[in-house]
């Protein structure tokens, strides 16, 4: 059920990206060719990509930085079960 519900989050990216992919591919393959709108969606996706990659990376690490602070001024928390409650 978690996983759905994490999955269903990611729903309104994946419908603003086919929005993006439209739109680019419509207006490109008027102005200049098809062939020449699908060289620029894959160039545009990729950067897309490593675009959020990077971000998600950067946000993983801050997380990391800051459960690390926080373990090491409450180490009774470390090592503590806490359950887990889903919206």
């Amino acid at each position: 059920m978690a996983l759905v519900a994490r999955l269903l989050q990611s729903v309104p990216l994946v419908i603003a990206l086919v929005v993006l992919a439209i739109v680019v591919y419509v207006f490109v393959a008027w102005v200049k060719s098809p062939l020449r709108a699908k060289e620029i969606l894959i160039k545009l996706f990729t950067v897309i990509t490593i675009v959020l990659s990077v971000v998600s990376l950067v946000a993983l690490g801050i997380t990391r930085i800051c459960r690390w602070r926080f373990v090491k001024r409450h180490p009774q928390y470390k090592n503590k079960a806490m359950p887990t409650k889903y919206l």
